[in-house]
């Protein structure tokens, strides 16, 4: 039993994985704007699972995390060493690699834009309490939802961003 795992990886991939993504779908029908609510953080439990944030109704990222509240909320935070979703979204507006975008002269309107396109749009989430199901469980979700603008699935992206 990998990481106490009780599934084969054929019951995760036919199964269960089809599963959660159904169940994220649906609560993804359901999310409001961030922008709505009187507080959108706390609605959100601090605990294991994934999340899917959504502009206009269409996905775009994708993200995994020990406690959800709090990630959720670094995406939008003032701090680009900590809103690393609206930095991708920065770089993206202004053509410029990850890597270099915060010496970019026009970084800092770009990533307050970023952080406001992001409070309009919405969140869904799944608390998923077992590690091997929610590394898994990312990449899926990435690959049904389309989100490849924004997610990265290349660790030599963190351990050498000059490669980039």
């Amino acid at each position: 039993m990998l990481h106490s795992c009780t599934h084969s990886f054929s019951q995760l991939a036919d199964e269960i994985l089809p599963d959660l993504m159904a169940k994220l779908q649906g609560r993804m029908t359901a999310a409001p704007p961030l922008r709505s609510l009187s507080d959108p953080f706390e609605l959100i439990p601090n605990a294991r699972g994934t999340y899917v944030w959504m502009i206009s109704g269409n996905p775009i990222y994708v993200g995994i995390t020990n406690q959800l509240r709090r990630r959720v909320r670094d995406h939008v935070a003032g701090d680009p060493s900590r809103a690393n979703l609206a930095v991708r979204m920065a770089a993206k507006a202004l053509g410029t690699p990850t890597s270099r975008v915060k010496k970019h002269a026009n970084f800092e309107p770009a990533f307050r834009a970023a952080r406001e396109a992001l409070m309009d749009g919405a969140v869904a989430y799944l608390e998923i309490e077992n590690s091997m199901v929610l590394y898994l469980f990312e990449p899926y979700c990435a690959m049904e939802l389309d989100t490849a603008d924004f997610n990265r699935f290349d660790t030599l992206q963190i351990l050498s961003p000059r490669t980039r």
